[in-house]
């Protein structure tokens, strides 16, 4: 079972992602709204996967992803947005961020971000007829 750490301002979000992890052999060690959650990194044991809606970081999401993966380099980041645009994947891309899902998104795509090998060549969208980024 592996280690995870859930950033999002939707507490019913977070308990519904919470319990995805679980099923998913995932184990919620810390969870919250801002950047103090990232002290959890330190936690025993590692932490392999954040999930971090772009909302709860107050537009600081970049800072919180490079603080994060400087502290645990392979650390997989799945970065939650209500809105994707080209800037933005270029930006996660960047970051090392392993995947973005736009908000509404299906339990499917989510589980997909979760299963799917970290490709630290580039985020791309959980779009299951999708496989590459837009360009």
């Amino acid at each position: 079972m592996s280690n995870a750490v859930v950033v999002g301002a939707d507490p019913d979000e977070r308990s519904l992602l919470r319990g995805l992890l679980r099923l998913h052999h995932h184990q919620v060690v810390a969870e919250g709204v801002g950047p103090e959650v990232l002290s959890s990194l330190d936690a025993p044991g590692g932490i392999d996967l954040l999930v971090l809606d772009e909302d709860a970081a107050g537009g600081a999401w970049k800072e919180l992803v490079q603080n994060a993966t400087r502290l645990r380099p392979a650390l997989r980041v799945v970065l939650i947005t209500p809105n994707e645009t080209r800037d933005l994947l270029r930006e996660a891309r960047a970051s090392g961020i392993s995947a973005v899902l736009q908000r509404p998104f299906h339990l499917e795509q989510f589980i997909q971000a979760l299963d799917r090998p970290l490709d630290r060549s580039g985020a791309y969208r959980t779009d299951p007829g999708r496989r590459t980024p837009p360009t």
